[in-house]
């Protein structure tokens, strides 16, 4: 997923720069530069579907379930209303309006 956002010489030039001053941490650099990557991408991941998949009051949406629900549950109590070949759609569940 996030090959090519980071190249793997940094790695390298991670080790080196620690090996120059003296310190032996050059892979832990790499993988908490990587964690970091897995952990902004799951973060964002995690926002965007509870943006998309939010219900919020007010919104047009909202509004279209609502009527939407009003209508099925008049043609539920009179399915004479609907055509013969589309009655068996009122014994649907009224889950997908809620």
């Amino acid at each position: 997923m996030l090959r090519g956002i980071i190249s793997f010489k940094w790695g390298e030039i991670q080790n080196q720069y620690n090996t120059k001053i003296g310190r032996t941490k050059g892979a832990s650099w790499s993988g908490n530069i990587s964690q970091a990557f897995l952990t902004f991408s799951q973060n964002m991941w995690k926002h965007r579907c509870e943006v998309l998949h939010k219900k919020k009051s007010g919104t047009q949406d909202e509004g279209i379930r609502a009527s939407s629900l009003t209508m099925a549950l008049d043609l539920q109590s009179e399915p004479w209303r609907l055509l013969l070949s589309d009655q068996h759609l009122c014994k649907r569940s009224l889950k997908i309006f809620t």
